[in-house]
């Protein structure tokens, strides 16, 4: 039997028309398409091809959190599974990973919101420039809660070496090459700020400080790699062990 999904899929896209960014999160004040935008761009063309969406949820994860004022916070990870399917029969299918955090009943179902949302702007490839598109919504900083509904306390004897690490992993996300150029984007700082920010205890900390120390070091290699050895463009100030591995 012939696929018509794969024709289906082909006819719709070039109907489709960019989303503009037509919604403003409030509390950061950036602009992003919200599920509803999409759900109004592709239904007619859904309909008109006859192609319709069915999820199908394969995991999910769901953890109670704590804001820094004491409310509530349920938040949600699902991992979908879209079916995008014809009406002869044939589907073409898609897994994407949707979260969502509410202070209420809503997690879940922003998760499959936000699922749904990105797997009909990649399936159907919709133009857009800025595929890190966010929730409407950004929650304060929470951290994660036990088992018994308690938050997990940073004892006070980590605090001081929680905040020695910090600095060491200010340092790493600061470091430039010899170029002068950062290593480190600052999309990737901002992140590792809220990671840190966020940090249940000293454990944490110490595993996020080392998961980026083996990162730098890995683009410190890399970065050796494309210094010619031998040349003007080689700098001095290498040290005599990376310029063996770089022989090397």
């Amino acid at each position: 039997m012939e696929k018509g999904i794969y024709k289906a899929v082909a006819d719709a896209m070039a109907e489709i028309q960019p989303i503009a960014k037509s919604k403003r999160n409030s509390q950061q004040g950036f602009q992003y398409r919200g599920i509803d935008d999409v759900m109004n761009e592709l239904n007619p063309i859904l309909v008109k091809h006859r192609i319709f969406v069915y999820p199908e949820v394969i995991n999910s994860q769901r953890q109670e959190r704590q804001t820094q004022k004491g409310g509530a916070l349920i938040y949600s990870i699902l991992t979908i599974k879209y079916h995008f399917a014809h009406e002869d029969g044939s589907e073409i299918c898609v897994t994407v990973i949707g979260e969502g955090m509410d202070s209420g009943d809503k997690a879940s179902n922003k998760a499959m919101a936000i699922g749904m949302k990105y797997a009909c702007l990649q399936v159907f490839c919709i133009p857009t420039d800025d595929m890190t598109d966010p929730d409407a919504t950004t929650p304060p900083p929470s951290t994660p809660i036990n088992g018994n509904g308690k938050q997990n306390e940073t004892k006070p004897n980590d605090k001081q070496d929680i905040k020695e690490i910090g600095e060491k992993i200010g340092q790493i996300m600061n470091a430039n090459n010899p170029d002068q150029k950062p290593y480190f984007s600052q999309k990737e700082k901002d992140m590792e700020r809220t990671i840190y920010q966020n940090a249940n205890g000293l454990q944490a900390v110490k595993n996020q400080y080392e998961r980026l120390k083996n990162s730098l070091t890995t683009r410190e290699n890399e970065y050796m790699k494309t210094v010619p050895f031998g040349e003007k463009e080689f700098k001095d100030d290498i040290p005599e062990s990376k310029q063996e591995e770089l022989i090397n």
